[in-house]
């Protein structure tokens, strides 16, 4: 799918992709670690209502709509980070951080990682 006219007119949203290696400071001396990927999470965050006719197609079989957010858009990995950030805001940067879809874990026993997963 070619979004380019789409992310022509759309507006960007500038929210800040955390840096790699301040996320990896935060570690620390930790011992235990669980990585989640959430490699299909972007297909979970539904298009804004009244907004969905932005993403129509047409196909030999009709004419479709996203429902869900497409990869290609221009916003798609700064409004995964923002959802992301928004859900675990309670947690993130005490015992987990968040990179788009790449969620990391950590503590420093076994019995803390246990309730913190």
């Amino acid at each position: 799918m070619d979004f380019r006219n789409l992310n022509k007119i759309t507006w960007n949203d500038w929210y800040p992709i955390p840096l790699v290696t301040n996320l990896l400071d935060q570690l620390g001396s930790m011992k235990v670690y669980t990585k989640l990927n959430l490699h299909a999470g972007y297909y979970n965050v539904c298009i804004t209502a009244g907004h969905k006719w932005k993403t129509a197609f047409q196909t030999c079989y009709g004419s479709f709509e996203f429902l869900v957010m497409p990869m290609g858009l221009t916003n798609a990995p700064t409004t995964f980070q923002a959802l992301m950030n928004h859900i675990f805001q309670d947690m993130t940067d005490i015992f987990i951080v968040i990179y788009l879809d790449d969620i990391l874990i950590f503590s420093d026993s076994l019995e803390d990682h246990r309730v913190h997963v």
